[in-house]
């Protein structure tokens, strides 16, 4: 098997679900992942993803003295290549360069000890500036794969990173286009983040015995929580459904504080952050999952939210927004879809959804729309088909290292 190390900012983070399936999809590919992360986060990983966990390496574990031994080694027969990681830090502005170069060097090391070929980060911003720095200290071949926040608000150096790379990944068509814009030259592939097709499979093809709604996501401004808080609200105390909202993240306070003032307690259950096992078994009990993205003032949206592609691979139905057609995730004949940042529209939505237990031509729409939504899914985002495309990439980046590394051994002196 190949080794790769894989670089993420901090683990475990429950919510990025996206890295650990994508770990395990490659293994069956021939591709050993070498993950290694800048910060250990107190809590549980998710279930399955133990054995990750593991093997997760952690560059504040690497001591000085290991730091010392590699540029000890580097130094007398690597120089070129330490001379053009240190021009790299210096032509960066994200990061002081000298810290730059330790955290990289502190990487290097675990590189070089997991005998990796390839280093791949996910996220582009510390995250790739180091793995950028690691692989030209070792000369290895480095890639990266945006996920949307890091491309959108306020990316760092990230025409630099895209010319400096052997590839970049984008999860979205849209993602692809505005990284070639700032680097027309890069090497950048669309794939889309994939979930676990075999493991998220046909849980809710019937409507749930009450009439709950579900929003599964981190608390954050990209996913439209106050927004529907706000429509559910607009609906008469008579016809409203029960909520439960599952996640965690910064605006949990403030989003039990405008449930409070819009009086809104006896509907919502603010459930606090879940698992993916959760998800498989409790997804049946509702009738719906509303998810209404939105786009933020300073242009931040999210990019291809593995939550809607779970629902759908549940046989869950969908309300969400128009942001999510966009991006070419759904449609009027796989979800309920409505305008992002409108809660009348969402809330008209919802009584739509409600309708369908009494309507029987309304629950049919609803059962083909699932049908679809479901084949789609398995269609375009499994994650085996994700890490088949990963895969070829590195191997074709790590074939194309070694071809120019063959070519400077036998190039003549002088």
């Amino acid at each position: 098997m190949q080794n790769v190390a894989y670089v993420i900012p901090s683990f475990p983070v429950i919510s990025e679900t996206f890295i650990t399936a994508e770990i395990r999809a490659l293994a069956a590919e021939g591709i050993a992942v070498r993950p290694i992360c800048f910060e250990r986060r107190d809590g549980a990983c998710q279930p399955g993803d133990e054995i990750i966990a593991a093997q997760m390496g952690c560059t504040r574990d690497i001591g000085l003295w290991r730091v010392l031994g590699l540029v000890l080694f580097l130094l007398p027969w690597r120089w070129s290549q330490v001379r053009s990681a240190w021009q790299w830090a210096t032509q960066q502005g994200g990061i002081r360069p000298r810290s730059l170069m330790l955290h990289g060097l502190r990487l290097a090391v675990w590189v070089r000890a997991g005998r990796c070929r390839h280093i791949h980060a996910h996220f582009v911003h510390s995250s790739a500036a180091m793995a950028l720095i690691a692989g030209r200290l070792l000369g290895l071949p480095v890639s990266f794969t945006g996920h949307g926040t890091d491309v959108y608000r306020a990316p760092v150096d990230l025409p630099l990173k895209l010319r400096g790379c052997d590839f970049a990944v984008a999860v979205s068509e849209a993602m692809q286009a505005d990284m070639l814009a700032l680097a027309p030259a890069a090497r950048v592939h669309c794939i889309p983040c994939g979930i676990d097709t075999e493991l998220f499979c046909g849980g809710a093809g019937e409507a749930g015995s009450g009439l709950r709604l579900l929003f599964l996501g981190r608390l954050s401004e990209t996913k439209g929580v106050a927004d529907l808080l706000d429509a559910l609200a607009l609906l008469p105390p008579a016809q409203r459904p029960r909520l439960d909202l599952a996640g965690d993240g910064p605006l949990a306070a403030a989003l039990r504080q405008q449930c409070a003032r819009l009086e809104l307690a006896p509907w919502c259950r603010f459930l606090g952050a879940v698992d993916r096992e959760w998800l498989r078994q409790h997804a049946p009990g509702y009738l719906a999952m509303v998810l209404p993205f939105c786009r933020t003032e300073d242009g931040r949206m999210d990019t291809g939210p593995l939550v809607l592609k779970e629902a759908m691979a549940l046989r869950l139905p969908v309300i969400t927004t128009e942001l999510m057609r966009s991006l070419g995730i759904v449609d009027e004949e796989t979800a309920l879809l409505c305008p992002p940042s409108s809660p009348k529209a969402l809330a008209q939505r919802m009584a739509m959804m409600l309708q369908s237990v009494t309507e029987p031509a309304l629950q049919r729409r609803l059962q083909a729309q699932t049908d679809l939504a479901e084949s789609r899914v398995k269609a375009r985002y499994d994650v085996r088909q994700q890490a088949q495309a990963l895969a070829a990439l590195f191997l074709q980046a790590m074939a194309a290292q070694r071809r120019v590394k063959k070519t400077a051994r036998s190039a003549p002196l002088g």
